[in-house]
């Protein structure tokens, strides 16, 4: 079940049939870390345009704002195959957050600060981009940690 939502107060819960576990993970260790995103998508009308939007808020991190939302629209009458994901400053994979097929409409999903393995990612610039069909985009966000104690993975390089 996903929540919708329109505006800022009407709700309603809506069963995915076709959705699988497997459409946003390729694995159990995956899914584990994708327990802490949640996607909705808005009701209304398919977007007229592909758009990746900014991130909000931005910067996140602090204690009052440990989830990073990031909204995008994928326009037309056809399911296309999409991934999102977040990449650090070198170009290397932090999270996989969404993979498989997705109808046209009007998406947002949450980022929890932490990379594929469910540790916190360190503070820094990261990228997340968007690819759908043909259409490709990305933006960055900034993740700001307090008295972290944050390892960078042996598989980062800088």
């Amino acid at each position: 079940n996903f929540g919708l939502k329109r505006g800022a107060a009407e709700f309603q819960t809506v069963r995915f049939e076709e959705f699988y576990l497997s459409d946003f993970v390729g694995d159990l260790e995956q899914a584990v870390a994708l327990n802490s995103a949640s996607e909705h998508a808005e009701l209304g009308g398919a977007p007229k345009t592909f758009q990746l939007h900014q991130s909000y808020p931005n910067p996140f991190g602090a204690a009052q704002s440990n989830l990073a939302t990031i909204r995008f629209d994928l326009p037309g009458n056809d399911a296309v195959k999409m991934e999102l994901a977040i990449y650090n400053l070198a170009g290397q994979l932090v999270r996989q957050l969404l993979t498989g097929t997705r109808a046209a409409g009007s998406y947002e999903i949450t980022w929890d600060g932490n990379d594929e393995g469910g540790n916190p990612a360190p503070s820094g610039t990261y990228l997340y981009r968007l690819r759908a069909g043909s259409h490709i985009a990305s933006k960055t966000l900034v993740l700001v940690r307090q008295n972290c104690a944050c390892n960078f993975p042996s598989a980062w390089t800088f």
